[in-house]
């Protein structure tokens, strides 16, 4: 499992989810909690992985579909700095924050602020 927090944000390069078919967004409002799950083929096997974000401040789900209908992954990017969380209303703990953004091949991006990301995947 790959964990990473603002003092490891750029290790995000080890999570690879190109073409991952994006599945359930799971959000546990009062827990600061976010599940985001994918099905994706790595070296031919069938695999499930998830996102778990902990100590979430912000999630942006958007379902507009700019560039057509699409489910699957194109990049995941994760970033830390003040530039890329200028539109955080509750800045308390902020600082330890950093923002994973998915782009989806619909042109749609999801968005969370969090403390904590987990990657894990399984075989199906």
């Amino acid at each position: 499992m790959v964990r990473l927090t603002l003092s490891n944000v750029n290790e995000y390069k080890n999570v690879h989810l190109h073409d991952a078919k994006l599945g359930n967004i799971l959000c546990d409002y009062c827990g600061h909690l976010v599940a985001i799950d994918f099905e994706l083929r790595q070296n031919g096997i069938m695999r499930k992985a998830r996102l778990e974000f902990e100590k979430v401040k912000s999630l942006t789900v958007g379902i507009s579909e700019p560039w057509g209908e699409s489910p699957y992954v194109f990049e995941l990017i994760a970033e830390s700095g003040d530039a890329s969380l200028n539109n955080i209303e509750d800045t308390r703990g902020i600082n330890r924050c950093f923002l994973t953004t998915l782009l989806l091949n619909s042109g749609d991006r999801i968005k969370v602020v969090s403390e904590v990301l987990k990657h894990d995947t399984q075989d199906i």
